[in-house]
């Protein structure tokens, strides 16, 4: 499959998380046992940007170009009705109580701005001013995001918020209006001071103990926080910054290919059933947990386990036999997700062999 090939069946991909809710946002990801979560306001931000940077790529030559624009303006104002009153982005959609989240308030400026770049939409335009406004709020008289900080994180005083500097500085650059980009500017330049002599970020996770061992996901996060902000704003230094950070890393990346390959192909097959490498180096139990399952021996968190692992040997199978409706609509669905070109049962049985020892090798690797 080419890079081209991959990228349009991830794009039906979105397309079916938009359709597999009852609203216009994008759901929060895909559960074998569960189906369609529900729609998360952060995610669908930056998809909706991925939508009209995907239009303007790609639409002309597939000739779905209005079905793309119309999906991106149900997400520009769906995003418009589950606004906080503050102007803030809830970080916690559909668990009460709603908390403002300035991360995830910035990622749906991403969506806004490309959006107001295109269309002239006042209901958006003021919605993405006051999310702006309260972002600038939330930095008071510091150069970072003191307020709206995730309960995952522990302070806003960490680099990973540049993604948030980003997303004023997309609105500043849409809008024409420099309050926004003086207040990416500002933020972005005092997280690019978090880096030591190593050109390696000290304050990149999501709290000061575990910036010690940082996750990939904030570190890409920092990254392109930088890159995007140095560029919007004329800022070369800030571009430098995460060439610098992203030349460190490549100093790290000692990858056998063979086996960086193994993971991916694995990462992919798995990744689309929702099955963790944890799961799979115990699959055995998980398989022989199943058999008490439907006679109350385990619970619920059990029963997830259990029901994604057996889901597993069947799909390989080809065989529902004993699932209920929900269950086996849901590994058809999987079934459909599957490389065609895999060798799915000859892998599974190198997986199962190889269980341990790999989840061992990987440790902590996020």
């Amino acid at each position: 499959m080419s890079r081209e090939q991959s990228l349009h069946g991830t794009m039906r991909w979105l397309m079916a998380a938009q359709d597999g809710t009852p609203d216009d946002g994008v759901s929060y990801g895909y559960s074998l046992y569960e189906g369609w979560a529900v729609s998360y306001p952060e995610t669908t931000g930056y998809i909706l940007q991925t939508f009209l940077w995907y239009h303007d790529r790609f639409c002309a030559a597939l000739g779905n170009g209005a079905e793309v624009l119309d999906r991106a303006r149900r997400m520009a104002h769906w995003e418009v009705d589950v606004q906080m009153e503050s102007g803030a982005t809830p970080g916690n959609f559909h668990n009460p109580p709603l908390v403002p989240v300035v991360f995830n308030t910035g990622q749906v400026l991403l969506g806004w701005a490309e959006y107001l770049r295109r269309f002239d939409d006042d209901r958006v335009r003021l919605a993405a001013i006051r999310a702006a406004d309260w972002l600038i709020e939330c930095m008071g008289d510091k150069p970072w995001f003191e307020g709206g900080v995730s309960a995952e994180a522990q302070h806003g005083n960490l680099s990973y918020n540049s993604m948030v500097s980003w997303g004023l500085a997309e609105l500043g650059d849409a809008l024409g209006e420099t309050r926004f980009s003086d207040a990416a500017l500002r933020s972005a330049r005092h997280y690019a001071t978090q880096i030591n002599e190593n050109g390696w970020l000290t304050c990149a996770g999501f709290s000061d103990a575990d910036s010690s061992f940082p996750l990939t996901h904030t570190l890409g996060y920092s990254i392109q926080g930088f890159i995007e902000v140095g560029r919007l704003c004329h800022d070369e230094a800030l571009v430098q910054t995460g060439k610098r950070i992203l030349d460190a890393a490549a100093a790290l990346a000692q990858i056998d290919d063979a086996r960086f390959q193994f993971f991916a192909h694995l990462d992919h097959v798995f990744g689309a059933l929702n099955i963790s490498l944890g799961h799979l180096a115990d699959v055995q139990q998980g398989v022989a947990a199943h058999a008490d399952v439907h006679e109350g021996a385990v619970g619920h968190d059990a029963r997830h386990g259990a029901v994604d692992q057996v889901a597993l040997l069947q799909v390989a199978n080809g065989d529902n036999t004993g699932r209920d409706e929900r269950e086996a609509d849901a590994i058809a669905f999987a079934v459909q997700l599957l490389d065609p070109g895999l060798d799915f049962l000859a892998f599974f049985e190198h997986v199962a062999d190889f269980g341990h020892s790999a989840h061992g090798q990987l440790g902590n690797v996020d």
